[in-house]
């Protein structure tokens, strides 16, 4: 199999538990896309089979939240669910106030990751040591907030929408959104909206899902053009060598072999085509039009 699924994760489950359950129904490596903390709820591509192959390219796309923060309020996991560090009245403030702290976080920023999250540190997820009480300075790195969209501010809970990068972390931006105010703040609820195409508007619900119906094509959503190979070609792409074509072209394209089957990825310059990725000929492939699970 070679699919996408496009779940929308329920508020309490952990992403790791949508992905159990997948496995479990196709016997199949499944992975997903972008992990939503349990607090969270929202869209979770879901990678069946060599789809999985394909998953570095979707966390490429933008992201799009809908965030509740509440203000006058800091937990060690930067979220109501961590162990409260201070809490207090947010008082009076102005909607103005709020609207320029936000100019600030637009565009390419420099964002700390909260001590409670998956990166590693010396071969150790931060989360596992966070809660060893070790203490964590974790490095800033680069993120870009696209659009920072203030929605409704009803005290002490701020409500915005978010389009971002890949890497960004909603609770540090929450945090430091409170922090700037000179109030604190962290995520009081968490909604992703969207990854690329993937979006609420064609997400199902695990009990909802239908096998003849929900199976998404990758070529549905990774829409990069593609190139007719002969016998002699696709044999040598699959046993990892370049090959020569007739045009010149530049770019990523998806390899299709003669009897219509997209066997993997190459990447072409000029005349020359490289192999990216390829799929697993003994698994069943996805054609044009149709994904065949």
């Amino acid at each position: 199999m070679n699919c996408f699924i496009n779940i929308y994760k329920p508020e309490g489950l952990k992403s790791m538990d949508i992905t159990r359950y997948f496995k479990r129904k196709f016997k199949e490596k499944v992975g997903h896309i972008g992990t939503l903390d349990p607090l969270a709820e929202g869209v979770l591509p879901i990678a069946i089979g060599g789809a999985n192959k394909l998953t570095r390219f979707i966390h490429e796309f933008k992201k799009t939240y809908k965030v509740k923060i509440r203000l006058g309020l800091t937990t060690d996991s930067d979220d109501i669910t961590g162990k409260i560090m201070n809490s207090h009245d947010v008082g009076s403030i102005e909607i103005t106030d709020i609207i320029y702290v936000l100019n600030k976080y637009k565009g390419k920023i420099l964002q700390k990751p909260p001590l409670y999250s998956a990166l590693k540190i010396k071969g150790k997820r931060a989360y596992s040591l966070a809660r060893k009480g070790i203490d964590l300075e974790l490095p800033e790195k680069e993120i870009e907030i696209y659009s920072l969209e203030f929605i409704d501010f009803d005290n002490p809970f701020l409500a915005l929408k978010i389009d971002c990068s890949k890497g960004t972390y909603i609770r540090s931006l929450a945090r430091d959104i409170g922090n700037e105010l000179g109030l604190g703040g962290c995520i009081d609820k968490l909604e992703r909206l969207s990854i690329g195409e993937f979006n609420t508007a064609n997400a199902i619900r695990m009990n909802e899902f239908n096998e003849n119906r929900d199976l998404i094509n990758p070529l549905n959503v990774l829409r990069w053009n593609i190139l007719l190979l002969d016998k002699n070609m696709t044999k040598r792409l699959t046993n990892g060598n370049s090959t020569i074509i007739s045009k010149s072209v530049k770019g990523i394209y998806w390899m299709q072999d003669i009897d219509g089957r997209i066997f993997g990825l190459g990447e072409v310059n000029g005349n020359e085509i490289k192999p990216m990725i390829i799929f697993d000929f003994r698994n069943s492939l996805f054609r044009k039009e149709t994904c065949i699970c």
